[in-house]
């Protein structure tokens, strides 16, 4: 079965239709599609082509915990331990939008090594160690993290380089937003 892609001005669109009509779930929109366009962009080939069917369908939430704001040394990365097999990763993630109860998938600044600022990577909801804590908005699905022991291999890097690939997503991820706070607001002054 292939799924549709839809474009950034359809989905921009569709993110503010669903804000005026909840702007919960405008959020969660907003956040699937920033998901879908941090892998859009991801050089990891092999987890695009596996993950984005499962996101554009819906089978599975996507949560995004980077941020476009500020510089590459401020962003709060989790701390990472190498065990020869992988990496142990140990840390708190502040509440963000669309990670379910259920199945969800999440983008993490992750401190991997001396190459690069911080490293974006993918956790998903059957990870032991990986805690869903909920807080405040639960229509919108938000929720911090707590990882505790979380074992992540290298194939679940969305990219080494985490500066350069919220670059390349700080267009589409500005559009979304802008659709998003345009649907609020009308969503406000209706109400």
């Amino acid at each position: 079965m292939t799924v549709h892609l839809p474009s950034l001005p359809d989905a921009a669109r569709a993110v503010e239709a669903a804000a005026r009509r909840s702007p919960a779930e405008g959020r969660r929109l907003c956040a699937q599609r920033e998901f879908v366009e941090l892998l859009l962009a991801c050089p990891n080939v092999g987890l695009r082509e596996y993950r984005l069917p499962m996101l554009l369908d819906g089978s599975v939430a996507g949560g995004v915990a980077v941020e476009l704001r500020g510089a590459p040394g401020e962003v709060q990365a989790l701390a990472a331990a190498d065990t020869g097999r992988g990496w142990r990763l140990d840390g708190h993630m502040a509440a963000m939008a669309n990670v379910p109860d259920d199945l969800f998938l999440v983008a993490l600044p992750v401190a991997l090594g001396p190459r690069f600022a911080f490293s974006v990577v993918m956790l998903g909801s059957d990870q032991d160690g990986l805690h869903r804590v909920p807080t405040g908005d639960v229509r919108a699905h938000e929720a911090a993290l707590r990882i505790s022991g979380v074992f992540y291999r290298d194939d679940e890097t969305l990219a080494d380089d985490g500066p350069a690939l919220l670059r390349a997503v700080a267009p589409s991820w500005r559009r979304l937003r802008r659709a998003l706070a345009l649907g609020q607001a009308r969503h406000r002054l209706a109400g």
